[in-house]
């Protein structure tokens, strides 16, 4: 899937000698991690949330994690559990992973089972990024760390009128640092691995001992850079006046990548396509109204499958039949059938385009 923009938001008020130390100061994280959705279900998001949570911890802070939360009020629920445990003289950090838009200039990160036919529902069904600043700013904690990675394609798209990509820009207030994983209002990969893209470079150098939070930064985005192949370049917009470090000292407790915990994917194979040939494609999604819509795909040796339309993986939001060596994949979202043409016999890990219709 996309990501949009990872964010993270820095209210920095005290000097560098108070930043430096981190378990002497009290730490409190709440991670959330949306996958489940209704509408645009996403691959790595909580895989991304555990892996955050498990690598706070170890950097001592005391974690809140939630997996795929419901509603608005479930989700206002935990913002409320986690402003509770805020100190004054502490750090306040908030992770999100899941799908988040922008209506009207204002940034709402979307619970699983949110439900909006049009634009003015967002303020009824999703959480205004607002309400977690609030409860920050009102703790008047040292630190406080907003991390979103909440900048997929909006899968509410067709439904409104606004339907710009990823972010709003936020203005970073003196002693707050903004950084998201690809410029504002841009969306950036999910990755091809168990974790997204900026996510997984934000996990390794977040974990490096006595390094300020701007190195951390300028080597996740020479990750990021070199990872997609220049497509994807994370931003920042700082006016920081002390410095941060997620680790100081030796830097024991460093978890390996490979090491944090992965949630299970279903990923479509060549012989689930044939268990399921029989399940039907609606006769009406092979229209062709001859507005062209390209598309690239690959499969593995093992019979995964990726599909990309606009750089976005949909292959997981999809149900497959096989027709002798083509696999016929239908998005039930945008109603599309994507065939790809001698699956079969292409079974190598190489990239392919192909043509499907609106």
């Amino acid at each position: 899937m996309i990501r949009c923009g990872v964010l993270l938001v820095f209210f920095a008020l005290v000097g560098a000698d108070a930043l430096k130390g981190q378990s002497t100061e009290n730490r409190v994280a709440l991670v959330i991690g949306n996958a489940d959705y209704l509408n645009g279900p996403l691959k790595n998001t909580v895989n991304d949330a555990r892996a955050m949570a498990k690598v706070l911890e170890s950097s001592g802070f005391e974690v809140i994690l939630r997996e795929n939360v419901k509603n608005q009020n479930a989700m206002k629920q935990a913002v409320r559990e986690f402003g509770m445990k805020l100190k004054s003289e502490g750090t306040a950090l908030f992770y999100y992973s899941g799908h988040g838009m922008q209506v009207n200039g204002y940034n709402y990160l979307l619970p699983t089972q949110a439900v909006m036919h049009i634009e003015q529902e967002i303020e009824y069904e999703a959480l205004d990024m607002g309400f977690i600043l609030a409860y920050m700013e009102s703790a008047k904690s040292n630190v406080n760390i907003v991390i979103l990675d909440a900048c997929r394609n909006n899968p509410f798209s067709r439904s409104f009128r606004d339907t710009k990509q990823g972010l709003t820009t936020m203005v970073a207030p003196t002693g707050t640092m903004i950084a998201y994983s690809t410029s504002p209002g841009s969306v950036a990969s999910d990755g091809d691995q168990d974790y997204g893209l900026y996510t997984r470079a934000l996990l390794e150098h977040m974990q490096q001992p006595g390094v300020k939070v701007e190195e951390v930064f300028k080597g996740v985005r020479a990750d990021v850079l070199a990872s997609s192949n220049g497509q994807q370049t994370p931003w920042e917009s700082s006016s920081l006046v002390g410095d941060f470090y997620f680790r100081n000292g030796s830097g024991v407790g460093y978890t390996p990548i490979a090491a944090l915990p992965v949630q299970q994917t279903h990923t479509p194979t060549v012989q689930q396509a044939v268990s399921r040939e029989n399940e039907g494609i609606p006769r009406d999604a092979y229209r062709k109204s001859g507005i062209k819509v390209p598309f690239t795909w690959k499969a593995t040796p093992s019979g995964t499958f990726y599909l990309w339309v606009n750089k976005v993986d949909i292959s997981k939001e999809t149900i497959y039949e096989l027709h002798g060596s083509n696999l016929h994949v239908y998005h039930q979202a945008t109603n599309r059938v994507f065939i790809l043409k001698s699956f079969v016999q292409r079974l190598d890990g190489s990239s392919h385009r192909g043509t499907t219709y609106e």
